[in-house]
């Protein structure tokens, strides 16, 4: 084992699930990929996706899906 691996086996999470993840949890599958496709773009801007995804029923902030480009896509 890595010593970066140590230290993520170490590092304890809060055990909630980000408000992305189970929004795109919950998505059809057959939306699923697109939608993490934008989500991994840096190019899409994180308030056009906040709004896209309010007008589907999804209430995101842009804050909220930064915190999930920056939490959850770039640690894996």
């Amino acid at each position: 084992m890595s010593f970066a691996d140590d230290v993520k086996a170490e590092t304890r999470s809060t055990g909630t699930v980000c408000k992305v993840c189970r929004i795109i949890g919950q998505i059809d599958p057959k939306e699923r990929p697109e939608v993490e496709m934008v989500m991994a773009d840096p190019n899409f801007v994180a308030e056009a996706i906040a709004r896209a995804m309010a007008r589907r029923g999804w209430e995101v902030s842009g804050n909220v899906i930064r915190n999930h480009r920056r939490k959850c896509i770039s640690s894996k």
